[in-house]
């Protein structure tokens, strides 16, 4: 491996690897019905409010403070329109205290749906999740030792890991902002699951290849024997996770823009989150810099050593 270029990096030698994400999530899924969580399939479609079937106060009739404080209520998220997945179903309202997008690459939809970015003053300001597609390649690579090659994250995009046990390896390049434009360019729309499109194995030979075998020169005779699609969650804003309440509606709870790092964050930040609401502030980990207040005031939120 070459290091002619690094200035600084890590290597993790102790309580390193690898887990499977789907097995954890099931895990996590088995174990919250076991304690009483409902699990529902369905469509998001919208929200509701305190608004519908009121009438708008008056200024002057009553004073201005509880006028101000009776609209804010009003246009106060009390329930969601879900359509259940089963066929004929009809959309339907389900009253809940509060909401949490955690939709991963669908988070912005989600909050498009629910007015984000199309009301007046704060509500104008959009949630930037963009949904990206990033294509895992398996390559078998002989002449590159199984049990020296580890987890590498390139500062320049790639990744690589071994796959199992032998000379095959996971690998790919990390999608970024300019990639989430150009795919929202193209297809001027958000990425569905069901628009799985074909495979290019030419973006492992003239993107991801070349940058490999000049970090590690044992992948020169590398070659693609299995690749799939996976979906990420892209902050146009910062590249940075959003977490905590929306600027308008506090019970509307953002946990997005995790990018790659969903399985790795999510129950640390859901223990932060259930800190945040049961004992009223953040106790273990202070998350208050990722909420939605730093993309009012412009402020970004950067990682000064970040590599992918």
């Amino acid at each position: 491996m070459r290091f002619d270029d690094v200035v600084m990096g890590t290597l993790g030698l102790e309580n390193e690897g690898v887990f499977d994400t789907w097995q954890l999530l099931s895990a996590l899924r088995e174990k919250n019905i076991s304690l009483g969580v409902r699990y529902l399939k369905g469509d998001f479609e919208g929200v509701t409010s305190y608004n519908q079937g009121r009438e708008v106060p008056l200024h002057g009739a009553v004073p201005v403070e509880e006028v101000n404080a009776d609209l804010l209520n009003m246009h106060k998220i009390n329930g969601v329109v879900i359509r259940p997945q089963m066929s004929g179903a009809s959309p339907r309202p389900i009253n809940c205290y509060k909401i949490f997008n955690a939709a991963g690459p669908w988070a912005g939809e989600i909050a498009k749906k629910a007015g984000v970015g199309f009301k007046g003053e704060m509500m104008r300001i959009p949630l930037p999740i963009v949904c990206t597609r990033r294509t895992n390649f398996v390559v078998h690579a002989p002449e590159v030792p199984p049990l020296s090659m580890p987890i590498l994250m390139d500062s320049s995009g790639i990744f690589c890991r071994p796959d199992a046990v032998g000379h095959n390896y996971i690998c790919g390049r990390e999608p970024t902002k300019s990639d989430a434009a150009k795919t929202l360019k193209e297809e001027n729309q958000q990425i569905k699951p069901s628009d799985e499109p074909p495979i290019d194995y030419n973006e492992f030979y003239e993107q991801v290849w070349p940058l490999l075998v000049e970090r590690v020169p044992s992948f020169r005779t590398a070659k693609v024997i299995n690749a799939w699609h996976s979906y990420e969650d892209v902050n146009m804003f910062d590249e940075a996770p959003i977490i905590g309440e929306h600027l308008v509606h506090e019970n509307f709870i953002q946990v997005c823009g995790l990018g790659g790092y969903g399985p790795q964050m999510s129950i640390a930040i859901g223990k932060a989150l259930s800190e945040k609401f049961y004992d009223r502030a953040y106790v273990t980990v202070n998350l208050r810099k990722f909420d939605m207040r730093r993309i009012m005031h412009g402020s970004r939120c950067k990682e000064l050593f970040r590599c992918v």
